[in-house]
């Protein structure tokens, strides 16, 4: 006969490693059993966010090359029809920025903007006041090679 006092109801849940499973004992917040497992956990993170980043980056150079091969010498503002961007493989959910302006949602890649007019017509501006990418997409050209990420 078991006393109600050690029945297994009142026993704690030992929490395990979230790399390897193993018991974990010392503070209630513990994550890994060793910093092995930590720095396992976190090498991964890294590698993913890597991944994810690299992919993202090739569908913003992607979309930016599109828009610069439409735009026309001196010019700053065309329309162009939806179909025709999504032909050249744009990506209209991927952006930079994003604002709203008369005439509704305004989005952005770099220094390019654009937004829904009649008849499946998008109107493509160029800001010449902002510059064409971030330091940041420049860095990652140079590591990665433009071949790379427009691949």
């Amino acid at each position: 006969m078991s006393c109600k006092c050690h029945s297994p109801e009142k026993e704690k849940e030992i929490p395990l490693c979230v790399i390897c499973d193993a018991k974990l004992f010392g503070r209630s917040d513990k994550r890994f059993c060793t910093t092995k497992c930590k720095n396992k956990y976190h090498a991964e993170l890294r590698k993913n966010n890597r991944s994810v980043s690299r992919e993202t980056l090739k569908v913003l150079f992607k979309n930016y090359q599109v828009l610069n091969s439409l735009l026309a010498e001196n010019c700053s503002r065309y329309r162009v029809s939806k179909l025709l961007l999504q032909r050249k493989g744009f990506d209209f959910e991927t952006v930079t920025g994003i604002e709203y302006n008369k005439n509704g949602l305004k989005l952005k890649v770099f220094n390019f903007f654009w937004y829904p007019g009649k008849n499946s017509v998008i109107v493509v501006g160029q800001n010449p006041d902002e510059s064409p990418a971030s330091p940041f997409v420049y860095k990652r050209l140079k590591r990665f090679g433009p071949e790379e990420i427009a691949a």
